[in-house]
């Protein structure tokens, strides 16, 4: 119900951030609210996991490395679900295109997510990037 509140949050057309904090404790306590909004916070500089899938290659990439770790998260998750090779390469694409570290960590859950990723030409670009 939490995150239902800070969809809602985000679509109204008056402020919410005086009140917000006080909502989502009330929902699932202090501790719970304030790992909540600081995901949510740090989340919402990222791209969309629509936007990723539909051009890894000019999706806009993270300022802050923390986000980083919240786009492999998300993303590796999400192809979890989805469990198709076209998903996991466009993954691969866009992560071709982060900071070396990040993208190892990624390309780490993503081929326990979706071993067939290691049969795409992203993957193959990004064993010969790491390999130079």
């Amino acid at each position: 119900m939490a995150d239902r509140l800070l969809q809602v949050a985000g679509r109204v057309n008056f402020e919410t951030r005086d009140v917000l904090r006080a909502v989502v404790e009330g929902c699932v306590g202090a501790a719970a609210a304030a790992e909540l909004l600081a995901w949510a916070k740090l989340c919402g500089s990222a791209p969309t996991i629509d936007e990723v899938m539909a051009s890894p290659g000019t999706a806009k990439l993270p300022t802050d490395l923390g986000v980083y770790y919240a786009l492999t998260v998300t993303l590796t998750d999400y192809v979890g679900t989805e469990a198709r090779k076209a998903t996991a390469e466009a993954i691969a694409k866009y992560a071709l295109r982060w900071p070396e570290e990040q993208a190892a960590y990624l390309f780490k859950r993503l081929v326990e997510k979706a071993p067939s990723v290691v049969t795409t030409d992203a993957w193959q670009q990004w064993q010969k990037k790491r390999k130079a």
